[in-house]
């Protein structure tokens, strides 16, 4: 069957044409003209959503609307940016704010029925559930084609400033009424959600929005269709588009880091210089971990910029917004200026960027609790199960309310847990990375290896270098005393408790691979190990003993390296020699081309000593529109 192209109410759809009794109606210009019998003009009282996912309303979403699977099924926008930069998220207003906050609503359309009876009312509903969670505005000029010009009314769902966190204070409308010349027209309606789901307050939600659709003559009688004969009612479904977390293989454009460290912020410019990524120094906050006060992440819908185009799906992208993670707990004074919050607000916040709460209460939780020991495994196929955005991954006992969000998201969970209980800051980044690779997968696991480590330095020791030393001239804590903590390699394979603290540091890398492993199906070739040994700071808590090489920053084919600071042998730092031939050649064919990563060694001498290293100084973030589809992610 022949398709029109109609462009109704502002917004272009593709519609079947109408036939009754072999009577086709024709447009566009057209002027063939066909005769035959004639029957009652068809009634139409039909909802449209993006069922397939285009970023078009149109006659190819009536197939599977009131479903939602990986398939097919129509998404909307948490909208918690802030597009007027009022400070207030753009879901706690009762207003579109111009033309950005229009792009945020997804859009529905009622079909235009052009023969409508005078007096029909046509009713939009949606379920109980979710008018506490979504917010519906209409389209008060559809015949404007400029979305920069279009006007809208908040008409149903949660009505007024109902916050994306806390317990709501608005009122819930489920439905609308249109009119007769609406329904005519076909009336176009945008949906926000005023919350993502998985927070406490949206318990009981499943993020799916039950739409229906229906209309009633003048004397108040339902109104049957053919396509409705029982009921008169059209049915579709939305839903709430997911967070999603960036990792090592996110398309990273810019990198924050709060660091007030000469060395590394001087080092880390020059990396990312290299690398073509925006550098964000933050100066305001005094947190210089940053890597662990606030986690990255975004949420998007498809979108379409010219869908009267010829062509419409040439202008399909991804719309959305970034969207931040503060922990739940700040350094200083328990007071709000202390929070991460505050900082988010105040300079993450803006135009498809925004900030949001996950915990029920300030101040709590503790290192585990950092986003250092929440991280991202690209993505995989192990069999049966894939997870083609990635796979969180976290360590030890971060708060409930933080595990439920993570699963509630569906794409990338459930996320699989590591026990980061032996180390003293207790984070995932301190014992495995992932690095871009030129294998079928696209990438592999970078593990420390306490026993690679101790077999490079009896190599050394035999070949007459045990005399050498390792962190020379370095000063650092031992206990509470500031020293000297060089040490020779002779010395260090000499110490008994050494050597028992870096047996069970290598056995409990091994259990977090383990489950990596088995979880993956990764190779053993797709797994390179990364020489560093720990030591017990008290109570059996392990700590990097010289800088930990795997907590590196990776953007692209480029990695911010911790300086090594290793012996010298043969003239050379023999740990930096090590890690320019294991990861900057074609070795391991690391990097998009397998010719090897291009290595930064950064002197992050100060945070080494502080329990942390170049990874946790910074923090890295996409765009969403880069981001691969999240809705090709469901299993």
């Amino acid at each position: 069957m022949r398709r029109l192209r109609s462009n109704v109410s502002g917004i272009s759809r593709w519609i079947l044409p109408v036939t009754t009794l072999g009577v086709v109606a024709v447009g566009c210009g057209d002027d063939e003209t066909t005769t035959g019998p004639t029957g009652p003009p068809p009634k139409v009282i039909n909802v449209i959503v993006d069922t397939n996912r285009d970023g078009i309303l149109d006659g190819d979403d009536e197939e599977f609307e009131n479903e939602w699977t990986a398939d097919h099924g129509a998404s909307f926008l948490a909208n918690v940016d802030d597009d007027d930069l009022n400070g207030v998220p753009d879901a706690e207003d009762e207003v579109v704010n111009g033309e950005f906050d229009s792009w945020d609503l997804a859009k529905i359309q009622i079909d235009p029925w052009p023969q409508v009876p005078e007096g029909t009312i046509g009713t939009l509903t949606i379920d109980d559930i979710s008018m506490w969670h979504v917010r519906i505005h209409l389209l008060n000029n559809p015949e404007e084609p400029n979305v920069a010009l279009w006007q809208w009314t908040p008409v149903a769902g949660s009505i007024g400033p109902c916050g994306s966190g806390g317990v709501p204070d608005c009122q819930q409308l489920p439905t609308v009424q249109v009119n007769t010349d609406q329904i005519k027209n076909g009336a176009v309606f945008g949906i926000e959600g005023v919350r993502h789901l998985g927070l406490t307050n949206s318990a009981g939600w499943s993020g799916t929005v039950q739409l229906s659709f229906s209309a009633s003559n003048a004397d108040g009688a339902p109104i049957l269709t053919d396509a409705n004969p029982v009921d008169g009612i059209d049915w579709a479904q939305t839903r709430v588009a997911p967070w999603l977390l960036f990792g090592n293989a996110t398309v990273t454009n810019r990198v924050y880091s709060s660091s007030t460290d000469f060395p590394l912020v001087d080092g880390l410019t020059k990396a990312l210089e290299a690398a073509e990524i925006e550098y964000w120094q933050i100066h305001d906050w005094g947190d210089w971990w940053t890597e662990d006060f606030f986690e990255t992440g975004y949420s998007a819908i498809p979108a379409n910029s010219d869908p009267a185009g010829e062509n419409p799906e040439d202008s399909f992208f991804i719309h959305g917004m970034t969207v931040a993670i503060p922990r739940p707990w700040g350094r200083g004074d328990a007071t709000d200026v202390n929070h991460p919050i505050s900082w988010l607000r105040g300079h993450h916040q803006g135009s498809d960027a925004a900030a949001v709460m996950l915990y029920n209460m300030a101040w709590v939780g503790n290192s585990y609790d950092s986003y250092g020991n929440h991280d991202l495994i690209p993505p995989y196929v192990n069999g049966a199960e894939g997870y083609p955005l990635g796979r969180i991954i976290y360590g030890t006992s971060i708060r409930q309310e933080t595990q439920a969000f993570y699963e509630a998201q569906l794409v990338q969970g459930p996320p699989l847990v590591v026990d980061t209980s032996w180390l003293a800051v207790g984070h995932v980044d301190e014992a495995l990375s992932y690095v871009p690779a030129h294998t079928e997968r696209g990438w592999k696991l970078l593990r420390s290896s306490p026993d690679l480590c101790r077999q490079m330095m009896l190599d050394w020791q035999s070949q007459g270098h045990g005399s050498k030393l390792m962190l020379e001239g370095k000063m650092g804590y031992v206990g509470n005393t500031y020293t000297n903590v060089e040490v020779s390699i002779d010395d260090l394979l000499a110490d008994p408790d050494f050597a028992t603290w870096n047996q069970s540091s290598q056995a409990n890398v091994d259990g977090m691979v383990d489950l990596v492993v088995a979880t993956t199906g990764l190779a053993p070739d797709e797994i390179v190990p990364m020489p560093l040994f720990y030591e017990n700071v008290g109570g059996g808590a392990m700590l990097a003993f010289h800088p930990g090489t795997v907590n590196s920053l990776v953007v692209g084919d480029h990695m911010g390296v911790p300086e090594t600071w290793g012996p010298d042998i043969d003239g050379v730092d023999g740990f930096k020699q090590d890690l320019i031939d294991r990861l900057g050649t074609p070795l391991n064919a690391l990097g998009s081309t397998g010719e090897g990563m291009t290595l930064h060694f950064i002197n992050n001498w100060a945070y080494h000593i502080a329990m942390g290293e170049v990874h946790c100084a910074t923090n890295q973030e996409g765009f969403p529109a880069l981001q691969a589809p999240w809705w090709e992610g469901l299993r």
